[in-house]
């Protein structure tokens, strides 16, 4: 029996109970259903207790999953820190341009560009300027591609290396 029927169980009997104590003038001693109310009484204290045994439960699996989530993002952010420090360290040792290449791995640089600018914003040609006074990067480096001079800007090539 489940819990439900348990107790449906249980009120029928109580209602018989009321009118065998409106019979018999409050005397429920003789009521001859008395021991199996006791019966499914004791079934339903063992169900509900069951049950909280089985909430503490659920409630210890979700903290240990909890702890458990908790340990694998720590692991997870040392890992990612220990994988750009394995790049850098490749980088320091390799040179620019270089490449490495076998059938599980394939180290090669990736060359960029990054526009520099040594004055203050407000110092470049208005046309090169953003609303918010910021440098146009991307309209700096096309204009010195095509030969244009600008003051305390200069086109810097940079290496950076990849992965696969």
């Amino acid at each position: 029996m489940n819990l439900y029927e348990i107790t449906t169980g249980i009120e029928e009997i109580e209602e018989h109970m009321d009118k065998w104590a409106a019979e018999n003038e409050g005397d429920i001693s003789a009521f001859p259903l008395n021991n199996q109310l006791d019966n499914l009484t004791e079934a339903k204290n063992e169900k509900i207790l069951s049950i909280g045994v089985w909430h503490k439960n659920l409630l210890a699996k979700e903290k240990m999953i909890a702890e458990e989530i908790k340990s694998l993002n720590a692991r997870r952010a040392a890992l990612k820190t220990k994988a750009e420090n394995i790049k850098k360290y490749m980088s320091s040792n390799i040179k620019p341009g270089e490449r490495l290449e076998s059938a599980k791995c394939a180290i090669s640089w990736r060359r960029s560009e990054q526009v520099t600018i040594g004055c203050e914003m407000s110092q470049l040609p208005e046309y090169f300027q953003k609303v918010e006074i910021k440098a146009d990067k991307v309209g700096l480096k096309k204009a010195i591609k095509e030969g244009q001079k600008i003051d305390n800007v200069e086109l810097i090539t940079n290496h950076s290396i990849q992965v696969k």
